[in-house]
């Protein structure tokens, strides 16, 4: 409902400049929004809301001679005169990607493991023989509220020989610090969608075995993130990116998992606990064909 199409001819000078300007060109309509088929994409979607424990820093330039060597992340936000705090989805992806590989590994073997992990994230190009092949995780960029982002810290680097501080090695950060009083949360929105079922019956057993392993594997990720075994950013050595989860709201083939709490866990919603079971089962028995 309410859509308002329009058609712009492409190959020529003035269609181009019709299309840019968003003329009336005299040929719209409004499709048939009856006749559309059901959407037949199926996914887990998962969102969830973390804490950060003590601070956060992903590397970003300083912008000006007098900013700290090192500031987090911003981005503009509308509404907002200044850039804020973000945790952007490629950071994301990255550390969610090199944990499941970590885990599968473990779980299935480095080969079946690494090809389970390429399969969903898309494959690394290592040499000219590798086809590439596209990504079913999609990551979004969250922004950081709450918590202080203006603060900066001085540090040295330590002589490994002398114990000492390093010569000419001050440098300043600008991380964003989470307090008791003023605490840093964001929200991590991921989907896993799920390749086409063939038409084979055989094939689409198997296609859909894979898509509930790959859920399992998402699910043990969540789980370190929510433990805060598994940090954001740099200078993890530091004490830096750790996280606390505080609630998460899992979505698949119309049913619904809401987690929550910190010291004791409660799971709710129309899903049953079992399922989840089952993809973290259906992870530990795969084998590729």
């Amino acid at each position: 409902e309410g859509w308002h199409t329009g058609r712009y001819a492409m190959a020529t000078p003035q269609g181009l400049l019709d299309w840019r300007d968003d003329k009336d060109t005299g040929q719209e309509g409004l499709p048939d929004t009856a006749s559309l088929e059901k959407d037949a994409r199926r996914e887990i979607h998962l969102t969830a809301t973390f804490a950060l424990e003590s601070s956060l820093l992903i590397r970003s330039e300083s912008g000006t001679g007098t900013s700290p060597d090192m500031v987090h992340l911003r981005s503009k936000r509308n509404g907002k005169s200044a850039p804020a705090p973000v945790l952007s989805g490629t950071s994301l992806a990255g550390v969610i990607r090199g944990r499941a590989m970590r885990i599968a590994n473990t779980i299935l073997g480095v080969k079946i493991g690494d090809d389970l992990v390429d399969d969903m994230f898309g494959r690394r190009i290592e040499s000219n023989e590798d086809i590439p092949s596209g990504s079913r995780i999609i990551v979004k960029e969250t922004e950081l509220n709450g918590g202080n982002a203006n603060l900066v810290q001085n540090r040295v680097k330590i002589d490994r020989f002398t114990g000492g501080a390093y010569p000419t090695a001050l440098f300043s950060q600008q991380p964003v610090w989470s307090t008791a009083s003023n605490q840093a949360t964001f929200k991590l929105d991921l989907k896993l969608r799920c390749p086409q079922l063939p038409e084979d019956e055989e094939s689409a057993k198997r296609t859909q075995a894979t898509f509930e392993a790959e859920a399992g594997l998402m699910l043990l990720v969540l789980k370190d993130l929510w433990t805060g075994d598994l940090p954001l950013g740099g200078e993890s050595s530091v004490g830096r990116g750790r996280l606390k989860g505080l609630s998460a709201n899992i979505k698949y083939d119309g049913q619904t998992w809401e987690l929550a709490g910190t010291d004791s866990l409660t799971l709710s919603g129309t899903g049953k606990p079992e399922t989840l079971e089952k993809f973290v089962k259906a992870l530990t028995d795969w084998s590729p064909v």
